[in-house]
Parts: C-alpha cells; sequence; structure tokens
C-alpha cells in the first residue's frame, strides 16, 4: 500500500470514528446521563444546563463541542506533520514520526513482525494528514452554525 493509501484511510476513520462517534456520545451523554456509564455522574449538572437551553443555545454547544474536538485532533495532525517545526524535549530538538504498520490478517490481531511500514508524517509528497483530516470531516460532519 502506498503513502497516499494509507494516509487516505487513517484520516477517514479519525474522521469517521473519532470525531464523529466521540461528538455523538458526548452530545448523548449531555442529554442523558445514564447513557455516560463511568462518566454519568460529571453530566448531571451539565445535563441540567443543556436541556434547559432552546434550540439555538443547544446548536451554539453542539457547534463548540464539534470544533473542541477538531481542533484537538487537528492540533496532533499539524504537530505530528511537523507544520510547527521542532519540538523541544529535556533542551534537546526533537520531531514526531507517525507510522502505519501492517500486519497479516489473522485472528490473533497485532501479532509478529509487521510486514510492511508505512511513514505517513513528515511526508514530502502528497497532502499532509491534517489538511487531508479537515477534507474528511468537512465531507462527513459539515459545521452547523
Amino acid at each position: 500500500m502506498d503513502r497516499e493509501a494509507a494516509a487516505e484511510i487513517f484520516t477517514r476513520v479519525l474522521a469517521d470514528n473519532y470525531i464523529v462517534a466521540g461528538f455523538d456520545e458526548i452530545l448523548d451523554t449531555l442529554s442523558d446521563p445514564s447513557a455516560g456509564g463511568f462518566l454519568a455522574k460529571d453530566y448531571v449538572e451539565p445535563s441540567r444546563w443543556f436541556n434547559a437551553l432552546d434550540r439555538e443555545g443547544q446548536e451554539h454547544v453542539k457547534f463548540l463541542v464539534r470544533e473542541g474536538l477538531l481542533s484537538a485532533l487537528h492540533g496532533v495532525l499539524v504537530l505530528a506533520d511537523g507544520a510547527t517545526g521542532a519540538i523541544e524535549i529535556n533542551d534537546k530538538i526533537g520531531a514526531l514520526k507517525l507510522d502505519v504498520l501492517i500486519y497479516n490478517d489473522d485472528d490473533e490481531g497485532v501479532v509478529g513482525e509487521p510486514i510492511e511500514t508505512i511513514t505517513l508524517a513528515p511526508t514530502e509528497t502528497g497532502m499532509d494528514l491534517h489538511d487531508l483530516f479537515m477534507s474528511h470531516v468537512d465531507e462527513v460532519f459539515p459545521a452547523t452554525t
């Protein structure tokens, strides 16, 4: 698999499984804290407040939750892409590298040595992950406000 195909899959999974699913989970728990499992007690008061808002107020909260999720993950991808420059760690300079390790398809999950390593970031070719991610987000989860 080439880097572009792997980056496409990776950023789609992030958009679909983490942004959309995370948004749904937060809003479901905010609407009904009993859906929140171990976090339910933390959502009781915010839930009362959220449910007392009018429709417009709830839409603003949804917008802010969406933007918070996007900003956090986008920031991590910008860092992985090297778009922010070097990272200072203990008075030394470092950089991130994001690889996808490909394993044989078996019922035991990730076992043994990878059969392929694909570097997603940083890259000199193709779209940066943060840009590709945002293009997927705009497709599957457009802003409402």
